[in-house]
């Protein structure tokens, strides 16, 4: 029998593979459950009419100006991590 993996083992693997998989993309879809708390970071989904992804725009990321609001159609680049 293989040794067994910790918690941290596993997700440490799934996090190198979608890395390694999926590098920095372009993906389009409707934003909807925004958030933004004190702290500055962007809470949000992008979602089309079959799937959601819950993202992240760290503070340090945020674009100046930019209102989003929910329905609006969005073009975004990022990475999955």
């Amino acid at each position: 029998m293989e040794r067994p993996l910790s918690v941290s083992e596993v997700t440490l693997a799934v996090k190198q593979t979608l890395e390694m998989q999926f590098p920095e993309m372009w993906v389009t879809g409707e934003l909807t459950s925004f958030s933004q708390p004190a702290s500055g970071h962007r809470y949000f989904t992008l979602s089309d009419s079959a799937t959601q992804l819950k993202c992240v725009m760290w503070r340090s990321r945020s674009i100046t100006g930019f209102q989003p609001e929910a329905g609006m159609a969005v073009l975004v680049q990022g990475q999955l991590t």
